[in-house]
């Protein structure tokens, strides 16, 4: 009996020693598995810069990687037999001098999926990119259902970085980015009803701002542009009150999905999902709705992101990237801003 008593305490000591899942639920990678290959550019491909490069997204089929990025088959569609993974390499790559770090996220048919990297599981990964290298990273995504999937990465960085300064808020400090590629399961099929009642905007001469979403806070009497939801306050335990305003100032047709993100985790906005927009040549939409945001006090980091022309070739849509100009910072409860701060809005 002594001895069972004994060991029942060690186990409890054991699992009180043992690291606890990390609280924000990301999964973190500090060492690499040898799938994983870190290619140094000065000596492997001297003429494969990044000048300037904030960040870069891509993906290679594993039988490809060692073949000059200049001269890879194209990624923008992959094919599967019905029921298979899609299992390629993700590309990641910065032109910072110094390890840089992101978090790492999926989303097929515009909702946010548990996947693999390195051979790890999770919704997302937080890692540090190498400077001066193209980092191939294992990436294995479930694909259900037969058909056409639209698919893509989005790479948020500087996650953990939470200021309260609206002046390092301003785009694009913190700009996330990302790649799309098209999924073939089994058959070609584009599953039309996928796409939900689209959201029209209306005609509008606003020559302001070039991105195509920004949020706002709500309606005050002020112009869009002095209401950029930078940083703002509100108790714990409310949600978040904003107006999304959407934009084409192009002279052709567009369509856009936007997802809604509160601390990288998809959330719905207005009661829906995700956003389905359609805006005819020079229009805008200004969109009211709510965010919830989490009950205990902290910072939350708030974010749209844009990816246009859903379910079309990629070839044939107007941007091949996922675009997000600006990371709204939402601080609540007790951590509220210090007196003069305001909202920080600009």
């Amino acid at each position: 009996m002594p001895s069972r008593v004994l060991l029942a305490a060690f186990l409890l000591a054991l699992i009180a020693c043992s690291p606890a899942a990390p609280a924000d639920g990301w999964v973190r990678h500090r060492q690499w598995s040898t799938q994983t290959e870190i290619i140094t550019l000065a000596t492997t491909w001297p003429d494969v810069v990044r000048p300037g490069l904030e960040l870069g997204v891509g993906f290679v089929r594993p039988e490809h990687a060692h073949i000059h990025p200049y001269e890879r088959p194209s990624t923008e569609l992959f094919e599967l037999g019905e029921g298979e993974p899609l299992s390629v390499l993700l590309i990641l790559s910065t032109g910072h001098q110094s390890p840089y770090p992101v978090l790492v996220s999926a989303f097929l048919d515009y909702t946010q999926v548990v996947f693999s990297l390195d051979g790890k599981q999770g919704l997302l990964h937080y890692l540090e990119i190498e400077p001066g290298a193209d980092m191939h990273i294992p990436i294995q995504v479930p694909v259900d259902e037969p058909g056409w999937h639209d698919f893509f990465v989005t790479v948020f960085p500087s996650p953990e970085y939470h200021p309260t300064d609206p002046d390092e808020r301003l785009p694009p400090s913190f700009g996330a980015g990302g790649r799309r590629a098209v999924i073939c399961s089994g058959d070609r099929a584009v599953d039309g009803e996928r796409l939900p009642t689209p959201l029209v905007g209306e005609p509008s001469a606003e020559e302001r701002f070039d991105h195509e979403v920004m949020p706002l806070l709500p309606a005050d009497g002020r112009p869009p542009n002095e209401r950029l939801l930078v940083v703002t306050s509100i108790p714990a335990g409310q949600p978040l009150d904003l107006e999304l305003w959407a934009k084409n100032r192009t002279t052709a047709d567009r369509q856009y999905v936007i997802i809604s993100l509160v601390d990288y985790h998809q959330v719905p906005f207005a009661g829906q999902k995700w956003l389905y927009l359609e805006m005819p040549a020079a229009s805008e939409l200004f969109l009211p709705g709510q965010l919830p945001i989490p009950r205990p006090d902290g910072i939350y980091e708030v974010q749209f992101i844009t990816v246009s022309d859903p379910y079309e070739r990629i070839a044939h849509t107007s941007n091949p990237f996922v675009t997000s100009p600006m990371r709204s910072a939402v601080v609540v409860g007790e951590s509220q801003l210090a007196a003069g701060a305001g909202t920080g809005s600009r």
